[in-house]
């Protein structure tokens, strides 16, 4: 037949085409457009009437780098869908839902999306439609789709069915169809649809008396699952585990010690959100004051939980309005208080002393811990004093940080310690052994294996493992008669129990003390290597890292007037040292921020000799810095050697080789293409970068992250103001591939699109080297290997402290898998000469770790993404900004 024209003016194309050609069909292979939309589309057609195969490839924004394995296009294709709110489903358009579940459930319609990263936006619209004996019509034409641009919508369609028509449209379809990265629809999609099919919504008042058996009901539809990376196994077991103590014992005593980039931040979010929905008493997280916006950025972004933050004697909600205090009148249920108050002695932590809590929780919480200095006996910090007063005020407290052990194993116990104030569960009666801090550990650690029946009854005793949790525990328990919620059998009771049960004791005792001790019932610790898929795969894949710049002679020589300055940035250290013995921190400043930069050195002495700006040239150090050391000043042999240095800074020009070291491996290296962050401790360096970044690359956009006010994003040298979340939103789409950043970047950013790391300089607190790399080096990262660049100076310190001890800092990771940030002050001596004392500083952290688990991936009972009841998020948020 000759070419058959239709318009939508002139007829229903539905009905006048589409259903009329694919009566009696044995084949139908479909160009559609845009898959979220097209899913739909294509569920209105007449599938029925055809006989065989139905193949639709459409397109999507994905990149093509998010398809390189089933998982992450999976993950990809689910994130994209859910960026529609097709949970927002109308009754009225249900009959397509249904239909859309049946056609993709049934196997009958294969669908395929194509990256249009990877071909271009599909915008041509065609079909070849196949019949017995060899016959075949094709079409082309203008179809949208949606149901209106078959109904509504003015469309043209061109119908042509001759052989050379049919093979044209045929090599069009099959080119996309067969594209190298064309990946099936996701089964993901599929089971969605199904779930908003089933989908309740919930109040929360209906939900408080199910909660237990429904934790996931406020995360179904959050942001963190819909809209994010989604929420991982490890995760939703951690939130599980929480809330089954709770409905177990009515409360919850966990520290969460999971490696840097496991998401510990939305754990411990997601918990105390879901105690603040179920419970009536407040909830109060304790963290550093620099992690406190992030904090109420996660809760506000990822899970759409409303906080208040207390700051600068006032609360401030997630909307940012001012609330006057009191303290103990937070006007969110979940309020963050900052723990340098509290360490700092300030009167307005006392008032937390004097309330009542469902659940506390307290991050960094190595930062609670004895001091053990040499000769004296070990006494509570000022945190951590303060935290076993409170403990006792809480239900549920849970602490977390990714390095419970710094120095001293101990240092765990007093984690340990903490949770069981006013816990007898934890570590038992006050006459348990497990009281007792090196008894315990070397149980822990393995050093100590009792053997004697006797001993082991001691320990073994007091806190008996709950009901449930190993077999021997339970027939004591039931040849007791010991309730479910009494931990501490008398000491005696072993004369009690039958011949067997004794037997058993003194051969399955020492495996029982192993496998079901305090530790590791209260303390989960899962590492990157260890968590696993059901088939054994590995849920995380194991990410290289490629270290460079770790050679002797990687270290880069300074120009001469910098190296002079240098020379005096040391001389200047040790007259302050020497005129103020107890400067800490200020006497190292001019070393540390020289080290950083040629820009930084020469600002910060520039503000050291300007009396009046003292308080700006430490700023960034504010925290670290005590009241004494921002009221010091500087005699005339001081400031002449301040002054000496500023001008050699000013004659050396721009002329830093760490510019010259970055520009090489962004160009030659190609780490621009492969995205870049580099970090350092200061604004001023990271600023001067990003400025001469933009001078090198005027067509390519380089952000800047220092936190809340100092965040942009320049182009050819032109500042433009940026929020977290447009840095974040843009390194996403890989609108951003260069980002320079402070360490207010090095908490709770997710940047896994960047592939390479610099470190403009190593900051003196190691730790903070660790949550750098965490920064892409987390759930998501698809590259197999990051390349992480470590720049340093010939001569500095920096270089001293690689030189003499980079041997031993590498065996602290391998067991602890992060540096302790304790060592600070390893740096320090290192500056003022000190290596033999900073070795030995080193030295004393333990070589074997004193207790390590290792967790198979951990089950959850409901598959999330499938859960049905759902809470309503209007409701939610209205009772999480009830006051306390």
């Amino acid at each position: 037949m000759p070419v058959s024209r239709h318009s939508s003016r002139r007829a229903p194309l539905t009905g006048s085409f589409l259903d009329q050609r694919l009566q009696g069909a044995i084949g139908y292979d479909r160009i559609a457009g845009y898959f979220r939309s097209s899913v739909f589309e294509v569920a209105g057609e007449a599938f029925e009437a055809v006989q065989g195969p139905i193949r639709i490839v459409c397109n999507s924004g994905l990149d093509a780098a998010d398809v390189t394995t089933a998982r992450a296009t999976a993950q990809a294709q689910r994130a994209e869908w859910c960026e529609g709110d097709p949970e927002h489903m109308t009754e009225a358009q249900r009959p397509r839902y249904q239909r859309l579940a049946q056609i993709l459930r049934s196997g009958r319609v294969k669908v395929r999306v194509l990256p249009d990263a990877s071909f271009g936006l599909i915008h041509g619209k065609a079909g070849v439609i196949r019949y017995p004996a060899s016959r075949a019509t094709s079409f082309i034409g203008s179809m949208n789709e949606t149901r209106e641009g078959w109904t509504q919508h003015y469309e043209l369609l061109w119908e042509d069915d001759t052989p050379d028509a049919v093979r044209w449209v045929q090599e069009e379809f099959d080119a996309l169809w067969e594209h190298r990265d064309a990946r099936d629809l996701s089964e993901a999609i599929v089971a969605d649809v199904e779930r908003i099919l089933a989908r309740v919504v919930v109040p929360v008042a209906d939900w408080k008396s199910r909660s237990l058996q429904e934790p996931q009901a406020p995360f179904v539809e959050a942001p963190v699952e819909r809209r994010a990376v989604g929420l991982a196994p490890h995760q939703k077991a951690f939130v599980s585990a929480v809330m089954k103590e709770i409905e177990t014992f009515g409360t919850a005593r966990f520290l969460l010690a999971d490696d840097v980039g496991l998401g510990k931040t939305v754990q411990l979010g997601m918990a105390a959100e879901l105690i603040a929905l179920a419970a009536q008493k407040p909830v109060l997280v304790l963290a550093p004051k620099n992690l406190l916006i992030q904090w109420q950025g996660e809760l506000r972004d990822m899970l759409a939980a409303p906080s208040a933050r207390w700051e600068a004697g006032n609360w401030v909600t997630e909307d940012g309005a001012v609330w006057p205090g009191p303290v103990g009148k937070c006007p969110r249920r979940i309020g963050l208080f900052p723990t340098s108050l509290i360490t700092a002695g300030s009167e307005a932590a006392q008032p937390l002393l004097d309330m009542r809590f469902a659940c506390i929780v307290l991050d960094e919480a190595h930062r609670a811990r004895q001091s053990r200095a040499l000769g004296s006996d070990p006494a509570p910090n000022i945190l951590l004093d303060f935290m076993l007063r409170l403990a006792s005020r809480t239900e549920t407290l849970l602490l977390g940080t990714a390095t419970p052990i710094q120095t001293h194993r101990e240092e765990l116990f007093d984690l340990l310690r903490l949770l069981a104030t006013g816990c007898e569960r934890v570590l038992g009666g006050a006459f348990s052994p497990w009281h007792g801090p090196g008894m315990a550990m070397d149980l822990v650690s393995g050093h100590e294996v009792p053997t004697d029946p006797a001993i082991i009854w001691s320990w073994l005793r007091s806190p008996l493992p709950p009901r449930g949790e190993d077999q021997l525990t339970d027939r004591i328990r039931d040849e007791l008669g010991m309730p479910a919620r009494v931990w501490s059998a008398p000491f005696d009771a072993d004369r009690q129990l039958s011949a067997s049960v004794q037997t058993a004791i003194e051969f399955e005792g020492t495996q029982a003390l192993r496998e079901h001790n305090p530790f590791v019932r209260h303390v989960i610790k899962r590492r990157r290597r260890d968590l696993r898929h059901p088939d054994g795969s590995p849920y995380f894949p194991e990410i290289g890292i490629r270290l460079h710049g770790e050679r002797p002679d990687d270290a880069l020589a300074m120009p001469p007037n910098m190296e002079g300055a240098y020379e005096d940035a040391r001389e200047f250290c040790t007259l302050v040292g020497r005129i103020h013995p107890s400067a800490g921190l200020l006497k190292t400043l001019l070393l540390r921020r020289i080290g950083s930069s040629l820009h930084a050195g020469l600002r910060t002495a520039e503000k050291l000799l300007e009396r009046e700006r003292r308080d700006e040239a430490v700023a960034e150090e504010e925290e670290d810095l005590t009241r004494d050391e921002r009221g010091l000043t500087f005699g005339p042999e001081e400031a002449a050697v301040l002054r000496r240095a500023a001008q050699r800074l000013r004659d050396a020009g721009n002329d830093d080789p760490k510019l010259v070291q970055i520009l090489h491996r962004l160009r030659r290296d190609g780490w621009r293409d492969r995205g870049c962050i580099l970090f350092s401790q200061y604004k001023d360096t990271a600023l001067w970068t990003a400025r001469q970044l933009s001078a090198a690359f005027p067509l390519e956009p380089i952000g800047l992250y220092a936190g809340a006010g100092d965040t942009m994003v320049m182009l050819n040298g032109v500042r433009h103001p940026a929020t977290r979340q447009e840095i974040q939103l843009k390194v996403r789409d890989r609108s951003l591939r260069i980002l320079t950043a402070t360490d207010a970047a090095s908490e709770g950013l997710n940047l896994q699109r960047l592939q390479t790391l610099i470190n403009i300089d190593l900051p003196w607190n190691p730790a903070r080297l660790e949550q750098r790399k965490g920064r892409i080096e987390r759930i998501g990262q698809e590259a197999p290997v990051i390349d992480i660049l470590n720049l340093r100076y010939r001569g500095s310190v920096e270089d001293d402290v690689h030189a003499a001890l980079s041997d031993r800092l590498r065996q602290i990771r391998d067991v602890f898998g992060t540096i302790p940030d304790t060592l600070e002050d390893v740096w320090v001596k290192a500056a003022q000469g000190q290596l033999e004392d900073a070795k030995r500083r080193i030295d004393e952290v333990p070589r074997t770790h004193p207790f390590e688990l290792r967790y198979a991936s951990p089950a959850v009972a409901e598959d999330w993404a499938r859960s049905s009841r759902v809470l309503d998020r209007a409701d939610v948020a209205a009772v999480l900004r009830q006051p306390w």
